[in-house]
């Protein structure tokens, strides 16, 4: 572990017990987005069950210090300021897809929820330029298009889902993007159902500390899928609809009319099985329209469970 490392380490450290004696604080400035993304990344897992053993406890307390440190530093980078150009947009989104390379090269139940929350501040900034920037529309299509890692196909999340739900993976990994039989094998396996789960978190998906301080590998499961929806099916949709000539002024929620002339032939294009998607809909593009600020200056639901 590097010098570093370990001074953020204690810093964070700080941070997660509330200390605030000065002499323990002193000289240790707040972490960046860019530092902690040259740091060597650790594994964090889930907090222990009660009642459990000593050595995982403290064991915990190190992930925990580490999760805690970055959080504070992804709360600190956002500044809800506007982005003013295509330029800034890719610098600012940049940051939080380099840290999310970075998280899913460790494994655990902390580094999917850091990839999550990450992930969902640089779909805040993606959408908010897209919406007030209908002109930077190809640029926007194309960030979407970079290399980007896929959370629910990517090593961390599968491999924390098979540890957490004690669930062996199948030959060749989960395919839960493509088959929504082995999607609901993972709530079976645990004696539950997606529909069971949807409704208990239906009203208040946790945010981000709620999921760090109590383990909840299915509220954790549902949000990612939420966030992957915005990506696949919202943003992609509103892409894809103004690159063949639709505007977002002319839906109209009585009337699908104006949506179907423009994407009738390529609606099944938008297809996301975990979350019962079938084709893109009207209503997914009015939903980024109504929840989103162009101005950033609203703080809407989805980026709001990112950073409480």
């Amino acid at each position: 572990m590097s010098f570093l490392f370990k001074v953020l380490l204690a810093a964070a450290l700080t941070l997660v017990s509330g200390r605030t004696e000065a002499q323990e604080t002193a000289g240790v400035a707040p972490a960046t987005l860019t530092q902690i993304n040259h740091l060597p990344w650790p594994r964090i897992g889930s907090p222990p069950a009660e009642g459990g053993r000593p050595a995982d406890a403290s064991q915990w307390r190190q992930e925990a210090a580490a999760f805690g440190h970055a959080f504070e530093a992804i709360r600190g980078s956002w500044t809800g300021e506007e982005v003013m150009s295509i330029a800034d947009l890719r610098g600012r989104v940049r940051q939080y897809e380099d840290l999310i390379a970075t998280v899913t090269g460790s494994p655990g139940y902390g580094n999917a929820l850091l990839a999550d929350c990450l992930r969902r501040l640089s779909l805040t900034l993606m959408v908010e330029y897209a919406l007030g920037h209908p002109a930077e529309n190809d640029a926007i299509g194309e960030l979407l298009r970079t290399d980007r890692v896929r959370l629910l196909d990517c090593d961390t999340v599968q491999g924390m889902l098979s540890e957490e739900l004690k669930i062996d993976r199948p030959p060749g990994g989960w395919r839960i993007v493509e088959s929504r039989q082995q999607f609901d094998s993972l709530f079976q396996g645990g004696g539950t159902t997606y529909g069971k789960e949807m409704r208990r978190v239906f009203w208040a998906v946790p945010g981000t500390s709620a999921l760090i301080n109590k383990r909840d590998v299915y509220a954790l499961l549902i949000r990612i899928v939420e966030t992957e929806t915005l990506e696949r099916v919202e943003l992609s949709g509103l892409i894809e609809f103004r690159r063949l000539g639709g505007r977002l002024e002319d839906l109209d929620g009585n009337d699908v009319r104006p949506f179907l002339r423009v994407m009738e032939h390529d609606r099944r294009r938008f297809q996301f099985l975990p979350a019962g998607i079938n084709m893109l809909r009207q209503e997914h593009l009015g939903q980024l329209r109504d929840e989103f600020d162009p101005q950033g200056k609203k703080v809407n639901g989805f980026t709001k469970r990112a950073l409480e």
